[in-house]
């Protein structure tokens, strides 16, 4: 088995084992969805409750996706330090992008898993999406790009905080308040002027109002994120973190005497 592999099974192995990352990033989304449905969209007219209950579905999968990605990877880049991991694999010929690669696919899957367990409760509680060909391919690029820029933050963390419990916290609270004042946990029509404008260039929030936009129209979206500036500032900022935490995971977890 290549080294990617070997790290990716590895990994995936660890993940779903713990129990704290699966409650986070399986279960929270999961349950907050229900709770949606029994508190906040309780009266809401039959004929638009499937399509509101589903613009919670996506926003509460690409959350499952950015806990993966924000909370999941530092706290185990912190963990494998703290057991002498990154040490015994410095010291091996591994190349740090084989491990990088074999991390990723591995909370990619994970990710993965949260999105269809969300999906599947969406769909049980009357959750609607009428996909068409060209909304399904354009909320795929949206999700990767989500992905790219929660994986980021969390290589960044990962960079920075050594301790595992730290590490995990300081994902956790990123990822909750950047929830709320991003537009994730509650729609973009809701915030105060200024948390919409952060709301159209946080990268996770720009994804999620993107495929909203992409599955069920602008009205549910609360504006049009898929302009030429927003689109292209949302991949700026989502490969840039992505790139960055690369480099400073590489530079401080992988050189570190």
């Amino acid at each position: 088995m290549s080294q990617v592999g070997a790290t990716s099974v590895r990994m995936f192995k660890e993940l779903i084992r713990e129990k704290v990352v699966i409650f986070w990033t399986i279960a929270f989304p999961a349950l907050w969805l229900v709770m949606s449905n029994f508190i906040f969209l309780n009266g809401v007219p039959a004929e638009v409750k499937g399509s509101i209950l589903g613009v919670f579905t996506v926003s509460m999968a690409v959350y499952g996706l950015m806990v993966a990605g924000t909370v999941d990877l530092p706290a185990n880049i912190a963990s494998d330090g703290a057991n002498g991991i990154l040490a015994k694999l410095r010291s091996m010929p591994v190349k740090p992008w084989h491990d990088f690669a074999g991390r990723l696919m591995a909370f990619t899957a994970f990710g993965v898993i949260a999105i269809g367990v969300v999906a599947a409760m969406g769909y049980i509680l009357g959750a609607r999406i009428a996909f068409t060909a060209s909304g399904l391919a354009g909320s795929l690029v949206f999700l990767a790009l989500a992905f790219m820029a929660a994986s980021g933050i969390g290589l960044i963390i990962g960079a920075f905080v050594v301790k595992e419990q730290s590490a995990s916290m300081t994902g956790i609270i990123i990822s909750l308040v950047g929830g709320f004042i991003g537009g994730i946990f509650v729609s973009f029509s809701q915030l105060p002027a200024f948390l919409q404008c952060f709301a159209q260039l946080y990268p996770l929030s720009a994804s999620t109002s993107s495929i909203v936009y992409l599955l069920f129209g602008e009205h549910f979206a609360g504006y049009n994120p898929l302009t030429l500036e927003l689109v292209a500032l949302n991949v700026a900022l989502s490969v840039g973190l992505f790139v960055m935490g690369q480099f400073l995971y590489a530079r401080r977890c992988w050189r570190a005497q």
